[in-house]
């Protein structure tokens, strides 16, 4: 069946603000040589419980971990999440990228808040 659906959640179109930071690998955590970044501004392109789609300045290489932190309207503090880089799509060259971001285990708290919030604007 051409040009169907393959993914497990609804996706939202919706740009907004997100920050993001790479996360050392456990082996760099258990040896203490690494540390997480800084965050970084991003611009989301869209949004589901299973993951998301920012813009960055910078390329990502499949299965980078990522923290993206959140701002949901309806919660008073920013949504943390974790997830792997599965795409790293140059836009504009050697400037922006879309990076597709699955995320990985999430909190019953936050998948709820993220159905309800992408429940209003189906």
């Amino acid at each position: 069946m051409a040009g169907a659906e393959r993914r497990n959640f609804v996706r939202i179109p919706f740009w907004f603000v997100a920050r993001y930071r790479s996360v050392p690998s456990e082996r760099a955590q258990q040896h203490k040589a690494a540390h997480a970044a800084a965050y970084r501004d991003a611009y989301g392109k869209n949004l589901s419980v299973g993951g998301i789609l920012i813009e960055t300045e910078e390329h990502f290489p499949l299965s980078t971990l990522l923290e993206i932190e959140l701002d949901i309207p309806s919660l008073s503090e920013p949504i943390v999440l974790r997830g792997r880089v599965v795409r790293s799509d140059e836009i504009e060259p050697d400037k922006l990228y879309d990076n597709g971001v699955a995320f990985e285990s999430i909190d019953d708290r936050y998948r709820k808040t993220l159905s309800n919030f992408i429940d209003l604007f189906k």
